[in-house]
Order: structure tokens, then C-alpha cells, then sequence
């Protein structure tokens, strides 16, 4: 699968789960990446930031300049569907799926709100389970260890 992470409100929410979560879905086999409203000109020190948490993605799509000026849910649900991303984790799902049909995870209000994701392989979810234990609680809780983890 491709898999996409939001960057503002998502994977800075909490980087220490999503990092986690995005290098146990690569070592499963998944294509894991970046699809964010920062513009490309950011994205060295987006990549910087990431790997300040060991997480380096297959992909990073940011807006070039021209668009910049677009509004941004559109852009995302339009390259959701010019890049075949399957699942993407935004805190905007709601509002990127107005014009997609593209599965969307919900992280809205950061991690106020909990967020359900399906997890491919026992050794993932042990993956990240074991961050859990190193992070703050509210920042991740396995409900069901080998089939899914609440954020």
C-alpha cells in the first residue's frame, strides 16, 4: 500500500508514534511518505525534521509555487488521486474527503479525538506498542495488540 501522513496537526502531533508507525509499515513492505500543504521549499527541512526521529519517507509531495495560492483541501484530494495514495492520516480528513473518495484517517484536534488504524503484521504493532511504552500515554494506546492501534 501507499500510505501518506499530514505533517501540521499529524506527524508533529506526535512524532514519536507516527515515526515509529511509518518504519514498521516500510519494513513491511509499504510505500510510506509525506503529503502536506508546506510548500517544496520546506521540504529539506521537513526531511530534517523527520529523520530527527529516524523516520525517512518514500515520498514527500509539498505545493510548488504555483500552487501555493490553491486551497489546500482540493490539493490534497487531488494528489491523493494523481499519486494512488491508499490511506492518508490528516487532521483534515473531513475536509479533504469532500473531494475524494480516497481513504482518510481523521486526527482532528491533534490527538484530542482518538484515531483507529488497522496494522498489517504483529511485528508492527509490537513495533509500536514498544514506542508507546517510551512515549506519554495519551500519545498512543494499542487496543488490540497485532490489529490495531488507537492514536
Amino acid at each position: 500500500m501507499k500510505i501518506s501522513f499530514d505533517l501540521d496537526g499529524t506527524f508533529y502531533a506526535a512524532p514519536a508514534v507516527f515515526a515509529a508507525l511509518g518504519i514498521a509499515l516500510q519494513k513491511d513492505g509499504h510505500r510510506v511518505g509525506i503529503l502536506t500543504g508546506h510548500g517544496l521549499r520546506s521540504e529539506a527541512s521537513d526531511r530534517a525534521k523527520l529523520l530527527e526521529f529516524g523516520f525517512s519517507p518514500n515520498f514527500y509531495y509539498g505545493r510548488n509555487d504555483g500552487e501555493v495560492s490553491q486551497d489546500v483541501l482540493q490539493w490534497k484530494a487531488s494528489k491523493l488521486e494523481a499519486e494512488l495514495i491508499d490511506v492518508h492520516v490528516d487532521d483534515d480528513a473531513g475536509g479533504i474527503g469532500k473531494f475524494t473518495s480516497r481513504l482518510m484517517l481523521n486526527m482532528k484536534g491533534g490527538l484530542a479525538e482518538p484515531v483507529v488504524m488497522i496494522i498489517t503484521s504483529p511485528a508492527t504493532a509490537q513495533k509500536l506498542w514498544n514506542c508507546r511504552r517510551h512515549s506519554k500515554p495519551q500519545h498512543a494506546h494499542v487496543v488490540g495488540l497485532g490489529t490495531m492501534v488507537r492514536l
